[in-house]
């Protein structure tokens, strides 16, 4: 586990960063931050400037959740 995510050192290798998000849901960067500061989307704060990652589970989930609708 890595201290503080919740996740194992394994999934974050895996995370992805704000540009991949946004590529995958054909979006600009900055509205995947905004949608982070709404809670719309789950994120990850790593290191020590607190970049955002996200697992790609989550991100797939909201894109299901997205067609569902």
């Amino acid at each position: 586990m890595v201290q503080g995510t919740g996740i194992a050192q394994t999934e974050v290798d895996r995370l992805l960063k704000v540009s991949e998000v946004a590529r995958l849901l054909y979006l600009h960067p900055n509205t995947v931050r905004q949608w982070c500061d709404r809670g719309l989307l789950k994120f990850y704060r790593l290191g020590t400037r607190g970049d955002r990652r996200f697992l790609r589970q989550d991100v797939l989930t909201l894109i299901q959740v997205g067609k569902d609708k």
